[in-house]
């Protein structure tokens, strides 16, 4: 097999993202195309699995940052980690990674935090111990949109496999026309 041993994975994943955006939004017509149960549809792939255990809760107080840029993305760090959980900076993030997740401009900005202190001294200063990880929403809501992106095709688009020549030519748009009443 040709290329990088985890490209089948990569490739796996993938198809079960983009299934899964595609089922989001169709729900109704992939439950009559599959009825009773999706058989062949794409699974996640299975590489480690850890053994289940139980997941450890912690609900935080009110962070009143501005987690929009850089200094807001060190100070909500500092008060999740410091102030609010109660590790101590100096022993604590030794040994230890913590997932956060976000969106995509949180995920970019803890990476931009995390490149300019990579030259620290101490683990919680390098902010290595943290592994930013999209959330699966957003996920979910990049590969629609990146669906809708590559078959939407131009408003005028006469090419039978874009989404505007469906909704123009075949009228197949879901839009509902509401006529409006005035007095």
């Amino acid at each position: 097999m040709p290329g990088n041993r985890d490209d089948e994975i990569l490739h796996q994943t993938q198809r079960y993202w983009i299934a899964e955006a595609i089922r989001y939004t169709h729900r109704d017509a992939i439950h009559d195309v599959f009825t009773d149960e999706l058989v062949e549809w794409p699974q996640f792939p299975c590489v480690e699995r850890l053994l289940p255990q139980k997941t450890m809760h912690y609900s935080l107080g009110p962070i009143l940052e501005n987690e929009g840029t850089i200094d807001g993305t060190y100070n909500v760090i500092d008060k999740v980690f410091t102030d609010q959980l109660g590790y101590d900076p100096s022993s604590d993030f030794n040994d230890i990674l913590h997932l956060v997740f976000g969106d995509q401009k949180t995920i970019s900005l803890i990476r931009a935090v995390q490149k300019e202190r990579r030259g620290s001294t101490l683990s919680y200063d390098k902010h290595d111990w943290i592994l930013p990880i999209p959330g699966l929403f957003h996920w979910r809501t990049n590969y629609m949109d990146m669906i809708h992106d590559l078959y939407s095709g131009l408003e005028s688009a006469s090419i039978g496999c874009t989404l505007h020549h469906n909704k123009n030519f075949m009228a197949a748009s879901r839009a509902i026309k509401v006529h409006f009443i005035t007095r």
